[in-house]
């Protein structure tokens, strides 16, 4: 990965990665990495306090824009009794995401949709892994785990699919019709380790292609969904800590690169 200075219109960031601005991503807002405000997200089940929306919303993103923390109520945390916003998005339980079908795209376990407010031409997807530091303390208090607990919670075995085309989903999402759907990623997305500032776990080439809609579907296999099977436990829920769509860079005379 390559490191250059770029310069926006918007304001002066110092990290460029891949040949592209760490800025020149969909939902770039000029103020922070919140990208809700163009990507939107449907999953095929959630964790009760944890949903897909906190892989978007730039909570754990720190710095520079290309590491996550691994404080899963922010970072810096909360105080005692304040509560906090969360900073990973996880799903539910196998058997809750078995019984909400996607249809459409390749069958599997999980499913998270994402989707945005027009069509793009991607050039890369960021995936940071999920990244819960081991040190958290249980609900009942006082307990702390193997920092590999809860990052082998983690999405594994994984396929990313896209497509420009819409009308699925009730008309709001991706198309229903698998010819319409390019797999552009079919393979694991590395285990996270818990370090404060994590940096991107997977970085998944588009090539430019046009797209609207993005699909990561899990294998059905409870034993490839995340890598809790390898450390002896049963969960079967997966997560991510942030994603990020970069695009192709603007034709249109904005400087992105400052060496």
């Amino acid at each position: 990965m390559h490191t250059r200075h770029c310069l926006t219109l918007a304001f002066l960031l110092t990290v460029c990665a891949s040949g592209y601005c760490s800025t020149n991503f969909i939902g770039y807002n000029g103020v922070n990495w919140d990208t809700t405000g163009q990507v939107n997200w449907r999953s095929s089940s959630v964790h009760p306090s944890r949903t897909f929306e906190q892989a978007l919303n730039g909570l754990g993103i720190k710095g520079d824009g290309t590491v996550h923390s691994n404080m899963i109520y922010g970072d810096p945390p909360p105080a005692p009794g304040q509560g906090g916003a969360f900073t990973m998005g996880i799903s539910g339980a196998l058997s809750s995401s078995l019984g909400n079908p996607r249809g459409g795209t390749l069958s599997g376990g999980h499913w998270v949709e994402f989707s945005f407010d027009q069509v793009y031409k991607v050039s890369e997807m960021w995936i940071w892994n999920y990244n819960e530091n081991g040190s958290f303390n249980g609900s009942g208090g006082g307990t702390s785990y193997p920092a590999d607990q809860w990052t082998a919670q983690g999405m594994r075995e994984i396929t990313i699919q896209a497509t420009a085309v819409g009308g699925g989903g009730g008309g709001t999402w991706g198309s229903d019709d698998p010819a319409d759907w390019t797999t552009v990623f079919s393979g694991d997305i590395p285990q996270a380790l818990g370090r404060p500032e994590e940096p991107v776990s997977l970085v998944v080439n588009f090539g430019g292609i046009p797209v609207r809609y993005v699909v990561i579907t899990t294998t059905a296999n409870p034993a490839l969904i995340n890598r809790m099977a390898d450390i002896g436990l049963p969960h079967t829920d997966a997560g991510l800590a942030e994603v990020r769509f970069l695009k192709v860079p603007p034709n249109d005379g904005t400087v992105l690169f400052v060496r």
